[in-house]
């Protein structure tokens, strides 16, 4: 229906059938929402190819993959709700939850290059979108640990906190050299963007956070300094 609207741009009533057409693509996508939801939450690899077929036909992919986006982030924000809620310390918080994003990068890139025509860009942008969204956010606990820490002990809890996150970014960039994924994440997915530069992006997204203006943002600022170097 898209290709054969295109041919009737220069008919009198093409708005009306353009407003038509979208209330269709609303009416099916509606429809559709809660087999989507089942597909991705189950990681149906035949599902989400259909859909991923039909949301292409309708000019829907950015639709769908916030359907997707939604499903994954829901599930890891929760998993770092629950680490705030332990008894860990910050450290340890951080520990645990990269190691949760690292497995979800390589899980999920495995899946998506079956769906996806973009599996590398999908996976990143579903991270950096869950960095994004954490409750409370990295730099707020990075800000409410440094209040709480001694002024003679502020640069070692830094560098500790540090370790964790340079250990995400050293693990990530090292795991293209492994037999079983290296091809995946050193592959191209078509766009130019590979799966070391795809590790690049969520680099920038893990060092370079919002961060929150607070009494110890030089702190904070001299973190995110570490990690540009």
């Amino acid at each position: 229906m898209q290709s054969s609207l295109a041919m009737l741009v220069d008919t009198p009533d093409y708005s009306e059938k353009c407003v038509h057409l979208e209330a269709l693509k609303n009416r099916l996508e509606a429809m559709a929402s809660p087999q989507i939801v089942a597909a991705f939450n189950s990681q149906s690899v035949d599902q989400a190819k259909m859909f991923v077929k039909v949301f292409t036909e309708i000019d829907r992919m950015p639709q769908l993959l916030a359907y997707y986006y939604k499903c994954h982030k829901v599930q890891l924000v929760a998993v770092w709700q629950d680490l705030c809620q332990s008894d860990l310390s910050l450290n340890r918080q951080l520990t645990e939850l990269y190691d949760t994003l690292l497995g979800t990068w390589h899980s999920q890139l495995q899946w998506a290059t079956q769906v996806f025509k973009k599996p590398h860009e999908v996976v990143t942008v579903l991270l950096i979108q869950t960095l994004g969204a954490l409750v409370p956010s990295i730099p707020v606990c990075l800000s409410t640990a440094m209040e709480r820490t001694g002024q003679e002990t502020k640069l070692s809890k830094l560098l500790e906190l540090y370790d964790a996150t340079v250990t995400l970014c050293k693990r990530a960039g090292n795991g293209h050299a492994a037999k079983s994924e290296g091809a995946e994440l050193g592959k191209s997915d078509g766009t130019g963007r590979s799966g070391v530069s795809s590790i690049q992006a969520l680099s920038t997204k893990v060092w370079r956070p919002r961060r929150r203006k607070s009494a110890h943002s030089d702190q904070c600022s001299a973190f995110g300094t570490l990690g540009s170097n």
